[in-house]
């Protein structure tokens, strides 16, 4: 595969395409088989326009059609491109309520939690991003086919569809992994019905929905769905709570006329938790016999500091002491350390390594950003749906959508999940550390606030030509625009007035919170102190002998910024169905432009997207299918690029998908196996250069400047945020089987064997490393010692170590990638004897294991062991009375996941010496049971 698009593939067959009328939209005629009477559903008693499906047909987990395919409503067996349709039988079968739980039986998405990047954020579950790479590729998330950042629920979800690849023309802009769509439920007018939910789960997790749907006539109907969800979450001091309502109403003045309107409020709590592997700094200490020095300000020997005991620099360092609420200045204190001597540093503390140096048990519980990381969420949307038929087969609509979402999050610096030990007897100011010897935990507190707003408008047009023995054809056309803006902003708590530094959120101005590990064997223990215990004003004795200085804490900012962005998009579209339906081809182009803005920087530009595919039908029951899409993503402006601060490139992209569809059993079994190719160039990657490049610029500089190695007009300034670009190739062959095999029993079973490579790694910041090494360098400089504790000459080491791990695998592999997965779900219900209304069934996956690294000695790739994980499902339905002049039917369920718990960590990422840099502690066991009653 190439990482540039293959233009002149492009014109081999676009242009013959065309030719031939190999083009269209239009939905498909061929009707699904009838379900049974047994599995039947009622119908809604209304003609759909053909900008909207409806689950009505869909009977277990076979879906019939989809709006992913051509974004008119389509037959699942006339689209080529991958796709696969989450039902609302499924997601009640597991118990789904957001779209993590539905990807976990995806084959070819993996959660995004730093497999694939080393980024150390955690909180984008939070800032509204889709958490999933699908295909090894980055993928996006939309609600009924607007772009979306709020984070989806299935209190109000119809359905969800999972299009896999990329596809531009279908979805507008969009990573080349593909797009996950939530379809909400919508207000009906052809019968009323009210069905409630109960959830209990394990951490007392306790959810509530209500759906209610009232026909007020022929014409008009509302529909009410609602959830309150409270929970506490495996870690101490996590919490969640869940509140939304969501309003639906849909009125046909005529017979070809329909208004629909949504309105949807929410409110969210959560608690920040990182479930990574804490970084290692006391090993070297415990293994050197934990040496405790009588002054916390004395300079360590040579061969106390390979002992792994470092002094602070000379900046003040107020920090609140949660165990006894004392305030304490660490400024050039002695703390624990690692050395660069395997030129690593801050590499996972893991069970062995604890196993090791203390008898206590391992934290994988532990909370370390404790009760003080926090965050509230409000977020809330309205749409407009305005569908019309003019003239006979000329179809309309127009379709407005407002998404609103408010965040503030406390959050601490990612330090906090380092483990240090305190060497010291005494403090600064001379008084006696109770807590010499012990392991402690520190961090300062950050607060991010955001309010994005987005507005976006959709024409689509539609025209269906009959010609006969010639076709049928339908012509498209589609007019958006997309208008966002996203002011934001990052504070620190700090000491008010600048005491330390002219830059009021400067480090040195930052206020510290320390907790010190008591009772290694509690998890409790493992938090850092709330931040919101620390008194408004502080007296801290500075040096020794002193007497103590108030000082007032407050909230100063170090960054704000309001984005905004303005996305227009025009598409054309054809799509033909020959020789009695028995071809369907497809063809699209979509041009883009677009400008954002970030602060000063401002960045425009005009894409063009191409896509065509076709299905041939030998058989009505098997069918071969051809699809290319490219696709284009225009990053958010939020994030910028070292040393500069400019924006991202658009990432663009390019797939293809070849194979073969067999619909048997009367449509009962729906099967679709095929290999793929996807590409993408300038894919953002969170690859940590704030803390590894970035940051570190900033001590090696500002040390080298202090010690008078350097004048400050000769050190170049480096800016931007944590991501960079990298390119990523992927390739594979994936199952997808659904199926309702009798009236009795489902089944869905996935599967994908792929390949993932990533090039062109750290394509700024590997220049940024090379630029900077001079200065870094300076003559005499190596042994002068940064905030950090490390001269700079280990800080460079550290710098190029962490580079060249990073790199390790460029060309060879994605970090994180799985080759081989499969996922299996499956239900059997009793339909006669004793037991009839039992059911049961349950889930299987299975991942291979997945390349992390690779050695510097021998090039030998280091890999996690496989990984797999059970669940259970176990459920009674049954009648009661007429409730409210209706039958009710109740259900009772119980959902047991993650069963076999063979691997509680989950290794993320190895440095080239074998040590593993990040793993990630699973959740244990869950239990669920829930009770629904329908009427």
């Amino acid at each position: 595969m190439t990482t540039t698009p293959r233009r002149g593939l492009l014109r081999q067959v676009w242009l013959p395409a065309l030719a031939t009328g190999l083009v269209s939209l239009l939905p498909a005629q061929t009707a699904a088989p009838a379900p049974s009477a047994a599995s039947a559903k009622p119908e809604e008693v209304i003609t759909l326009s053909p900008f909207e499906v409806s689950t009505a047909k869909d009977v277990g987990y076979v879906a019939n059609n989809t709006l992913a395919g051509s974004r008119l409503r389509t037959n699942l067996g006339d689209v080529a491109n991958a796709i696969s349709v989450y039902t609302p039988e499924f997601m009640s079968d597991i118990l789904a309520t957001d779209e993590s739980d539905l990807m976990r039986y995806s084959a070819s998405s993996v959660p995004e939690r730093t497999d694939q990047t080393p980024a150390v954020q955690g909180i984008s579950m939070f800032e509204g991003v889709f958490r999933q790479r699908i295909r090894g590729q980055a993928a996006t998330r939309s609600r009924n086919y607007f772009e979306t950042n709020l984070l989806p629920d299935t209190y109000n979800s119809e359905r969800f569809e999972e299009a896999r690849g990329p596809n531009a023309i279908l979805f507008g802009l969009g990573g080349a992994g593909g797009l996950l769509n939530t379809t909400t439920k919508r207000a009906r007018t052809d019968r009323a019905f009210t069905e409630a939910n109960l959830l209990v789960g394990s951490w007392r997790q306790k959810r509530g929905t209500l759906d209610h749907n009232q026909p007020l006539n022929d014409k008009l109907a509302l529909r009410l769905n609602g959830v309150l969800e409270k929970a506490d979450g495996w870690h101490p001091d996590d919490q969640r709570e869940n509140r939304r309502l969501h309003l639906a109403a849909v009125f046909k003045p005529w017979a070809r006329t329909t208004l629909r309107a949504e309105y949807e409020l929410g409110r969210m709590t959560d608690s920040v938790t990182r479930s990574y592997t804490p970084s290692d700094f006391v090993s070297i200490w415990a293994r050197n016999g934990r040496a405790l020095l009588p002054s916390a300000t004395q300079a360590p020997t040579a061969a106390q500091i390979a002992g792994g005991i470092g002094r602070r620099n000379a900046d003040p360092r107020i920090t609140f002491i949660g165990n006894d609420g004392t305030v304490k200045n660490f400024q050039q204190t002695l703390f624990t350390n690692h050395t660069v001597a395997t030129g690593t540093n801050r590499s996972a503390l893991l069970p062995d390594d604890w196993a090791a140096i203390d008898g206590a048990a391992y934290p994988y519980e532990g909370s370390f950003f404790g009760a003080g990381g926090y965050v509230n969420n409000k977020q809330s949307t309205r749409s407009l749906f305005f569908e019309t038929e003019p003239v006979k087969d000329l179809f309309l609509e127009f379709a407005y959508n407002r998404d609103s979402r408010e965040h503030t999050i406390y959050d601490y610096n990612i330090n906090v999940m380092e483990v240090r030990g305190e060497p010291a007897q005494t403090f600064r100011d001379g008084t006696t550390n109770p807590y010499a010897g012990r392991y402690y935990i520190e961090s300062f507190p950050i607060r991010r606030q955001s309010d994005v707003t987005s507005d976006r408008y959709r024409l689509t047009a539609t025209y269906t030509f009959d010609f006969g023995k010639r076709g049928r054809h339908n012509l498209a056309g589609l007019l958006s625009r997309d208008e966002s803006e996203n002011p934001r902003n990052t504070d620190f708590l700090v000491a008010d007035g600048a005491p330390f530094n002219a830059i009021p959120s400067a480090v040195q101005n930052r206020i510290w919170s320390r907790t010190y590990i008591e009772n290694p064997g509690d998890p409790a223990s493992w938090s850092v102190a709330d931040w919101r215990r620390i008194p408004q004003e502080v007296s801290v004795v500075l040096n020794a002998g002193q007497a103590p200085t108030p000082y007032r804490t407050t909230w100063a900012t170090e960054s704000a910024t309001r984005p905004v962005s303005t996305i227009d998009s025009g598409m054309a579209t054809l799509q033909s169905y020959w020789f009695n339906e028995r071809v369907v081809s497809t063809a699209g182009f979509r041009r883009v432009e677009y400008s954002q803005t970030r602060g000063t920087g401002l960045d425009d530009g005009t894409l063009d997207r191409f896509s065509y595919g076709v299905v041939a039908k030998p058989t009505s029951a098997v069918s071969l299918y051809y699809n290319y899409s490219e696709n284009a993503l225009v990053p958010t402006s939020v994030q910028t690029l070292i040393p500069n601060d400019t924006l991202f490139p658009v990432n663009s992209g390019e797939g293809q998908d070849y194979g073969v569809m067999l619909s048997l059993l009367k449509g009962r079994v729906f099967v679709r196996a095929g290999y793929f190719e996807a590409n993408s160039v300038d894919q953002a990657k969170a690859a940590g250069v704030g803390p590894n490049i970035r940051l570190p610029h900033e001590r090696i500089t500002t040390a080298l400047v202090g010690a008078g190695r350097l004048t400050a007009a000769q050190v170049p300034v480096v800016l931007g945020g944590d991501f960079d670009l990298a390119d990523v190739e992927s390739d594979g062959y994936e199952l997808n089987v659904t199926a309702n095999l009798t009236d009795a029993w489902r089944l869905l079973f996935n599967a994908s064997k792929s390949d993932s490579v990533e090039s062109n790694l750290l394509k700024v910041g590997r220049t940024v490393i090379t630029d900077m090494l001079p200065v870094w360098q300076t003559a005499g400089g190596g042994e002068v010692v940064t905030s950090s504790g490390l001269t700079v000459a280990d800080e460079v080491a550290n710098v190029l170590a962490w580079r060249d791990s990073f790199l390790a695998l460029e060309g060879d592999s994605t970090v994180g990638h799985r080759e081989l997965q499969l996922r299996l779900f499956t239900r059997y219900d009793i339909k006669r004897g004793p037991l009839k209304g039992l059911f049961f069934g349950g889930g299987f996956s299975y991942s291979d294991a997945a390349v992390i690294g690779k050695t510097r000695a021998t090039g030998a790739y280091i890999t996690t062991p496989v990984q797999r994980e059970a669940d259970v499902l176990l459920g009674y339905q049954f009648r009661l009375p007429a409730l409210f002049g209706r039958k009710a039917n109740v259900t009772l369920q119980f959902n047991g996941q993650d069963l076999l718990q063979q691997n509680r960590l989950a290794l993320v990422r190895a440095d080239t010496d074998g040590q593993i840099f990040r793993g990630v502690v699973m959740p244990p066991r869950r239990f669920l049971f829930n009770a629904k009653i329908s009427f």
